[in-house]
């Protein structure tokens, strides 16, 4: 005996991922979640803090803009050609942008283009991206979210580690204050993180062989950072105007970079916090080369607060004192050397 089957068409469909079945009565029905909508090649969609339309810093790094609105909490910018990269300083400094969809068209974002993004809370790279610029998005303050879009051949954002990461060479180009490092990650790109200042803890996997340069730099919320004994090279102010204990179980003859800053003008001070759980020095080798030193006409001050119950790390770092350069040595319980 043969089953006749009743297939019914339908028509204007919702915009769907579909799976498509039959019920009990052999009827088609149709289920599935909302696709979101697609910027299109030749938009930017944002939202902003206050709700008012943020204007591009440099018009010059975006193709000519036709219009920019603003309604129902969802900016609107419009271009006269499809959108192949966001240029140099394309967005710098524009402290009410929120959110920003960025086309699948993208191919390029460069140096700074997002700098100063200030209330910037999520980021999504499309899988068209294949080249972000050092520094793209550093000191966006806000930032809570970052997801690399699957298929994307360069970048990834791999275990939901809310971070940007360069698939080839497992370098973290760009992280934000909910990043959790991979245990694959090699190296922290420069201005990783600098000014993400809702940073609160990190923990460096032993995977971690390098910093950079500025890595942490104005992380001004850490606390603590502890360096695995991977770490053989750190660059130039990794670690630059932040309050936070940097934790150190061993010291590399490689550490020759200043990883903390001086004061730039009159009046500034910085405080830092060092802890050396070590037994050893490197042969020839003097934490001078990693603590920078004010001379004494120098200007502003630099206070070392050194935790340590190695002898030499101790006489070192007092070695480092004179009056524009203030050193406080403690053993690593905090008690005071006698």
């Amino acid at each position: 005996m043969k089953h006749i089957i009743k297939v019914e068409v339908l028509e204007n469909l919702p915009e769907t991922r579909p799976l498509i079945a039959m019920d009990r009565n052999k009827k088609l029905f149709w289920e599935g979640k909302k696709k979101e909508p697609v910027v299109p090649n030749d938009e930017i969609w944002y939202t902003s803090s206050d709700g008012n339309i943020v204007t591009p810093y440099s018009t010059s790094a975006l193709p000519k803009i036709v219009s920019n609105t603003y309604s129902d909490g969802k900016g609107v910018i419009k271009f006269e050609t499809d959108v192949t990269s966001i240029g140099n300083q394309a967005f710098y400094n524009r402290t009410g942008l929120a959110s920003i969809t960025i086309p699948n068209s993208v191919a390029n974002i460069e140096k700074d283009a997002f700098n100063y993004c200030t209330s910037l809370a999520t980021l999504t790279i499309p899988n068209s991206v294949t080249s972000i610029a050092t520094a793209a998005f550093s000191s966006c303050h806000s930032l809570a979210t970052i997801i690399v879009e699957n298929g994307n051949l360069i970048y990834d954002s791999r275990d939901n580690c809310n971070a940007i990461i360069k698939t080839s060479t497992n370098m973290l180009i760009t992280g934000c204050q909910n990043t959790i490092i991979p245990n694959s990650i090699t190296s922290i790109g420069v201005s990783a993180f600098r000014g993400c200042h809702g940073l609160t803890s990190m923990t460096i996997p032993n995977s971690v062989a390098s910093i950079g340069n500025s890595a942490f730099e104005y992380c001004d919320s850490l606390t603590s950072v502890v360096i695995p004994v991977s770490v053989a090279l750190i660059g130039d102010l990794a670690f630059g105007r932040i309050s936070a204990k940097i934790i150190f179980s061993k010291l590399y003859s490689t550490y020759t970079n200043e990883i903390f800053d001086t004061p730039a003008s009159d009046g500034e001070s910085y405080t830092y916090n060092v802890e050396f759980i070590i037994s050893e020095i490197p042969t020839n080798y003097n934490i001078s080369s990693m603590l920078p030193r004010i001379n004494d006409s120098g200007k502003g001050t630099i206070t070392y607060n050194i935790y340590t119950d190695y002898t030499p790390c101790k006489d070192q770092a007092l070695a480092l004192a004179n009056e524009k350069t203030i050193v406080n040595v403690y053993h690593i319980d905090e008690t005071p050397w006698e």
